[in-house]
């Protein structure tokens, strides 16, 4: 064979496997441009083991336009139901990863639109520095954004209540692992962070998290508690980005949702616990879910 078939051979190989790749999933992924997107994500401490999952069920479907919850103390049996009203009325199927670890059987879980959005792996956190493992590690999932042809991380998260030592371990470590990332990374759930809304301060955690410029909460417009203690007016749920993703264009906003009688009035809690009064009325959950939005650039 001379010399121009051989080039003529090579030449028409090359072609056709840019063909072949400009039809596959590794053309989509990698090589392909994007539009600008919003993405809507909501994160929630459930509260399974105290709520009704109908009642939880109805709030996660008036979210249609939601494609990424995350969700905190989710338990075997109710999972499936809420996998169902995620889908409610959107014609997408949505798919549930849940995590392994787990405190009191209770675990973090995420459901994602796979629709808009591709895993591309799924892990936990649980190599952090100094945190034991009798908590609830972050669930990570690497998505990749079928409309802006974007990657991101998304980190759930269960911080410890009680455990304060542990808790600034959890927070430490986080940050020293989103500081190694090259991403943009989503972090969200019960950062147990006590945010108090009149003195404008966080805990030890909190003050961890968002030091030097690594992670910023997105801070949301209207401020009120997140959970139902009538001992607190704070905040404990958030959703915090890495700088990559602020670097990058990315840009967010976020909505402590209030749903109607979620929280007991003081009137309804004088005499009487919160807990109690809170399940005879809507048996919701005793936080309020975060809702976030991300827009994201497409890739060029």
């Amino acid at each position: 064979m001379n010399r121009r078939l051989i080039i003529g051979a090579i030449a028409s190989s090359i072609t056709a496997l840019v063909v072949v790749l400009a039809g596959s999933q590794i053309y989509e992924r990698y090589y392909s441009t994007g539009q600008d997107s919003s993405l809507v994500i909501v994160s929630w401490n459930i509260e399974a083991d105290g709520s009704d999952a109908q009642t939880i069920g109805k709030t996660i479907s008036t979210q249609e336009d939601c494609a990424l919850w995350g969700l905190c103390e989710v338990d075997e049996y109710s999972k499936y139901s809420y996998l169902r009203d995620a889908s409610t009325g959107r014609g997408s199927v949505f798919r549930c990863i849940v995590g392994m670890s787990s405190f009191e059987e209770l675990k973090l879980a995420i459901l994602y639109d796979s629709s808009r959005l591709k895993k591309i792996s799924v892990f936990e956190l649980n190599k952090l520095k100094g945190v034991d493992d009798r908590g609830r590690y972050p669930l990570c999932v690497h998505f990749w954004d079928r409309q802006s042809k974007r990657e991101f991380l998304f980190v759930m998260n269960h911080f410890r209540r009680t455990d304060v030592r542990q808790r600034n371990a959890e927070a430490t470590g986080l940050r020293a692992w989103a500081e190694e990332q090259t991403l943009p990374v989503i972090i969200a759930g019960d950062l147990n962070m006590d945010w108090d809304i009149e003195t404008q301060e966080g805990n030890d955690a909190f003050i961890t998290l968002t030091e030097g410029d690594c992670l910023t909460w997105i801070k949301p417009a209207e401020l009120k508690k997140t959970q139902i203690s009538e001992d607190y007016n704070s905040i404990l749920d958030a959703t915090m980005v890495n700088s990559v993703a602020l670097d990058d264009g990315w840009s967010f906003s976020s909505e402590i949702l209030a749903i109607k009688g979620d929280f007991p009035t003081q009137d309804e809690l004088n005499g009487d616990d919160g807990a109690h009064v809170r399940l005879r009325l809507n048996s919701t959950s005793d936080h309020r879910p975060i809702r976030t939005v991300a827009k994201i650039p497409g890739r060029i």
